[in-house]
Order: structure tokens, then C-alpha cells, then sequence
């Protein structure tokens, strides 16, 4: 008779046994912290922070390598290729943080042999500790101010953001506006600090002034702006002028063509300029035009992407695609570009079927410098005009023979809008929101015979001037008011 054989899993008297999966050597992967929080950082800060990694199994542990993903502002301070970490050890990771936003986010991914966490992320968190100036109140109102007497409104500039401002000029431009009790600049204001300054407003004569008040800092906004508004009033009246243009339509269709300065200064006029360009898509729509656009930056004056037309699906998306093209050597002298742009509109040119008969040209520039062609402004008026007889010249440019902070005088376009019955919009100015409603206008409307004013007026006070020349064939509806003609 055969004995039995007995099989024991496990541990025996005699020490012998079978090893079960339980009992298997593994490695087992532990980080800390699971986030890795570098804090506020100043935008030319680096900061740095660690990640410990421990292993508690009972094998030795093989870190393949670390993935980071998400925003591009952290990385290792050296690269992990198998590093190996015995049983029980630990390891150190050294990560940077170079803020590239307001806050960043992203982690980093630890591959490894850990059998139950081959890749194990750790979050990694950072903000940008940047200066941001706040300029208050915004807008400032000095209110109505009797002649020969003055007013004045104290203002703040207030450091709210996370690391030191550098306050280097305050500039107030406005008639009869003076700036006093300035601080000796340029001067740095710490997080949570701020400094005053006050408006003091003398009227020379009973109207309404508008200013601005500009503050530079480092504050990776750029040039800060608050409107400043005072009245000057004798008993309480105030004296106002204003001017309206007649439009040579109506037009059932236009042609509009911007050309849009390229130059590093231009950043926050193309993004105003995008943010309201669908306003002026809303307002060609509401007239029902047919309409079109194009946008051109280079010298030839070739348009950038497609026109674009009633049917164009995400107009903002499109005119930004179109100015993200390359500009020339000619990005600051727009009128070359426009006439360029104008002269390739037919003849099978790279602009063909752009000016259409019967249309409403209307050559939108946007420049924060003045016209730099080599020719006169009106060389290239009359050029355009041979061939577009409609055509008028929208200027976006800075206030003519002052400027402001941010662009200088728009010497050229300014004339050539002037001489083509166009528009001055001056880019200086922080809400550009009306000054689509103006380019529809433009576009579209035909002669008119009411006209609203801005303020009601005492009937006997009006004064209406025609072309230079006094007129008397009006009336006043003061609700609300305007000026009809009759």
C-alpha cells in the first residue's frame, strides 16, 4: 500500500511551504504633498517647492519618469530617468514655478513599477503675484462749476494686487484742468498701499469738458485711464457745441476695409477693436445691409482670411485670424496699405469683388501713430477716390496735436477723414462701443432732418450753423430734444 502524500499551503512544522500571491515582494509607491501649492509669485519670480517620494513595499521601486502637463509654468529641476529607491527609502523631486498666468495649474505624473499605481499624479498650483492699479473714483465728476470760481476732486491710486507697483507718471489732460497735490513719482506702492492726487478744475467758459486722467505703472495691464468730466455754468446754465455730419446715403450696400497698425504698441487697440467688431456687424444687420468686410495689414494691401458678410458664422473669431497675419514694412504708413488694398479691388486683383457698384466704401485705420507714407495724405485721397468715388476714411487715432499716452496725434488721418466726408474716433479713449453705431451710420444712412442733442437747451439760447453759415429753418422738441429741420 502507497502512503499518502499530504500537500501543506503555507507554513509547516518543518518550515516548508508554497508562497501564495499574498505573501509576493512588491514595491508600493507614496508622494508627498499630493498638491504642491508654490504660493503667489512675482511675474519674474521663480518658486520652488519639493515632492517626496517614499517607498513602503517591500521590493525596491523603479521611478521610470516624471510627465508634467497642464500650463507651461512648472518644471523638474533635473529630468527622472529609473531612479531606483529601495524598499523603505525615499527620494526628492525639486520642481520651479515661473508664473505665466494670474493662476496656473497643471501636474506632474510619477511612472513607476508600483503594480497598483504605475502613474501616480500630484497636482501642482501657483498664482502670479503681479501689481495692479486701481484708480478711484473711475470715472472722476467734478460736477458743475460756477466761472470764476474752481472745484477740485481728490483721487486714489491704490495698489490691489499682490506685489509691489511702481507708479511712474500721472498725466490729466482736459480744458482747464490741472492736476495738484501729485505725488514726487516715480514712487513704489506695496500690495495693499496707494497714493492721491487731486483734480482741480477751473472753468474758462460755461461748457462741458471732458478729460482724462492717465496713470503708467507696472502694472502688466499697461496705462491706466479714468474719464474726468466737469461743467463750467453761469446761474446753473452750461454752454454746449455740437456737431453732426450728414450721411450721403442711404446705401442698401457696403464695403468696409480695415486696416489695422501691427506695431507692438497695438495689442490693446486690436483687442478693443475685436471686442467690438461684432457691434458693428449687429448694427450693418439691424439696417439691412448688404455688407462686407475685409482687413488687410500688409503692404500690398491684399485681405487677410475670407470677407466677411452676413453669413459669416463667429465675425470676432475671423477678423482676429485675419490680424494675426504677418505685417510689413509699411504697417505704420496705413494709407499706402489702403491704397494699395483699394487698386488690387479690380481687374481680377487680389481684392477682386470687393468694391462693388453702388456701394458704400468706407476705409476704416486704426494707428496709434501718425499717417507715415512717403506721399501727402492727399496724393493717396485722390488715388482712392478715382477709383472708389464713395469712399471715406474712418480715423481710430489719437487726438489730434495732443495725443494722449497711449498714441500720438493721427497727423494725416485725421485730413484725409476730414476730406472725405469720413469720421475722427479718437483711440484714445477706453469704450469704443459707440463708435460702431457711427461707422453703421456711415455705411448706411441717407440725409436727415432731425438731430438729437446730447443735453435739453433753452429754446432761446440755440444756435444752429449749416456749412459755416447761420440757419433758421429749424425747431426745438425738447422731449425728447433735438433739432428738426424744416
Amino acid at each position: 500500500m502507497l502512503p499518502a502524500l499530504l500537500l501543506l499551503a503555507g507554513c509547516s512544522d518543518t518550515g516548508l511551504g508554497v508562497a501564495t500571491a499574498d505573501n509576493a515582494t512588491a514595491p508600493d509607491i507614496e508622494v508627498s504633498p499630493g498638491l504642491l501649492d508654490f504660493g503667489a509669485i512675482p511675474l519674474d519670480g521663480v518658486g520652488r517647492g519639493e515632492v517626496e517620494v517614499r517607498n513602503l513595499g517591500d521590493a525596491a521601486l523603479t521611478l521610470d519618469r516624471v510627465e508634467l502637463s497642464g500650463d507651461a509654468a512648472f518644471a523638474l529641476t533635473e529630468e527622472v530617468d529609473r531612479l531606483w529607491i529601495e524598499s523603505g527609502g525615499s527620494a526628492v523631486l525639486e520642481l520651479e514655478y515661473r508664473p505665466i498666468n494670474a493662476s496656473d495649474a497643471g501636474f506632474a505624473t510619477l511612472y513607476s513599477d508600483d503594480p497598483d499605481e504605475p502613474a501616480l499624479p500630484v497636482s501642482l498650483v501657483g498664482q502670479g503675484a503681479f501689481p495692479s492699479l486701481r484708480i478711484d473714483p473711475s470715472p472722476v465728476e467734478v460736477g458743475d462749476v460756477e466761472l470764476c470760481s474752481w472745484a477740485e476732486q481728490v483721487v486714489h491710486f491704490d495698489n490691489i494686487g499682490e506685489d509691489d507697483l511702481e507708479l511712474r507718471q500721472l498725466l490729466l489732460t482736459g480744458e482747464g484742468m490741472t492736476l495738484v497735490d501729485a505725488p514726487e513719482l516715480p514712487q513704489v506702492l506695496a500690495p495693499g498701499e496707494g497714493t492721491v492726487a487731486t483734480v482741480h478744475f477751473e472753468p474758462g467758459r460755461a461748457a462741458g469738458v471732458a478729460g482724462e486722467l492717465w496713470a503708467d505703472s507696472n502694472d502688466p495691464a499697461g496705462a491706466k485711464q479714468a474719464v474726468v468730466s466737469a461743467t463750467g455754468v453761469v446761474d446753473g446754465q452750461v454752454e454746449v457745441e455740437e456737431h453732426f455730419r450728414q450721411p450721403d446715403g442711404p446705401w442698401q450696400s457696403s464695403d468696409i476695409m480695415f486696416y489695422v497698425d501691427r506695431s507692438c504698441s497695438m495689442v490693446d487697440d486690436q483687442a478693443n477693436l475685436v471686442g467690438n467688431i461684432d457691434l458693428l456687424a449687429q448694427a450693418l444687420d439691424a439696417a439691412a445691409s448688404d455688407w462686407q468686410m475685409m482687413v488687410t495689414v500688409d503692404d500690398n494691401g491684399c485681405h487677410d482670411g475670407d470677407f466677411l458678410n452676413p453669413e459669416t458664422d463667429d465675425v470676432p473669431g475671423r477678423f482676429q485670424a485675419a490680424l494675426d497675419a504677418a505685417p510689413g514694412e509699411f504697417t505704420e504708413a496705413g494709407l499706402t496699405i489702403i491704397t494699395n488694398g483699394i487698386e488690387r479691388s479690380l481687374g481680377g486683383g487680389c481684392n477682386d469683388g470687393f468694391l462693388r457698384p453702388d456701394s458704400k466704401t468706407l476705409l476704416v485705420a486704426v494707428s496709434d501713430e501718425p499717417e507715415q507714407s512717403p506721399d501727402p495724405w492727399q496724393d493717396y485721397v485722390a488715388r482712392i477716390q478715382a477709383l472708389a468715388p464713395t469712399a471715406a476714411v474712418v480715423a481710430v487715432v489719437g487726438d489730434p496735436e495732443t495725443g494722449c499716452p497711449t498714441a500720438e496725434p493721427g497727423t494725416g488721418y485725421i485730413e484725409a477723414a476730414d476730406a472725405t466726408g469720413g469720421a475722427f474716433l479718437s483711440i484714445c479713449s477706453a469704450d469704443w462701443g459707440r463708435y460702431f453705431d457711427i461707422v453703421g451710420e456711415l455705411a448706411t444712412e441717407g440725409p436727415r432732418d432731425r438731430f438729437e442733442l446730447r443735453w435739453p437747451a433753452e429754446p432761446d439760447t440755440i444756435e444752429v450753423e449749416v456749412d459755416g453759415q447761420p440757419s433758421t429753418s429749424w425747431t426745438y422738441e425738447p422731449d425728447p430734444p433735438a433739432i428738426v429741420f424744416q
